[in-house]
């Protein structure tokens, strides 16, 4: 049933569904070209990094920032997961030879080298506490380039959809 404007106020007919998806399989939609593209190849680790991976897609923590194409949170949590994998922790003496190297290092460079002592103490990274200090960067350099990236994709995808799947996504 249409309203007077002639947006549909019921749920979408599968038939018509169905329809429009022969359509675009009849324009030569090719699911494995896109599988392999993908880098999907049909085993089954293959197939489980696949669902893990759509299942993060749909299933974020919190939606984006209002004005943001990026769920940074999620990004966040993302690269965390991704640094813990073969991370190596430090014992307390590690970090006192660390340390100790560092000091025997600026006594040299000062002595070496007439450039002025590194105003900041260095500090001991671990790959989680790395991300954490690079993220704000690292967004300040992609986000610009993600939200325009994420605009220009809705748009083409907009402008590519035939008409009567537009009208159905519209609502």
């Amino acid at each position: 049933m249409n309203d007077e404007n002639g947006n549909s106020n019921s749920t979408p007919d599968p038939e018509d569904i169905r329809r429009l998806w022969e359509q675009m399989m009849s324009q030569g939609f090719d699911p494995e070209a896109l599988a392999s593209a993908a880098g999907f190849d049909g085993s089954p680790e293959s197939l489980q990094q696949l669902f893990a991976n759509i299942q993060g897609a749909f299933f974020l923590p919190t939606p984006p920032e209002e004005g943001s194409g990026v769920n940074w949170q999620a990004a966040a949590l993302k690269a965390k997961e991704i640094a813990k994998v073969g991370s190596v922790a430090l014992d307390d003496k590690d970090r006192k030879n660390l340390t100790d190297s560092i000091g025997i290092a600026n006594l040299w460079l000062n002595e070496a080298t007439s450039i002025s002592e590194v105003a900041i103490e260095a500090k001991l990274l671990s790959r989680t506490l790395w991300v954490d200090d690079a993220l704000p960067l690292f967004r300040a350099l992609a986000e610009p380039v993600a939200d325009r990236m994420n605009r220009s994709l809705g748009e083409a995808i907009q402008s590519q959809l035939p008409e009567e799947l537009a009208e159905t996504l519209k609502g």
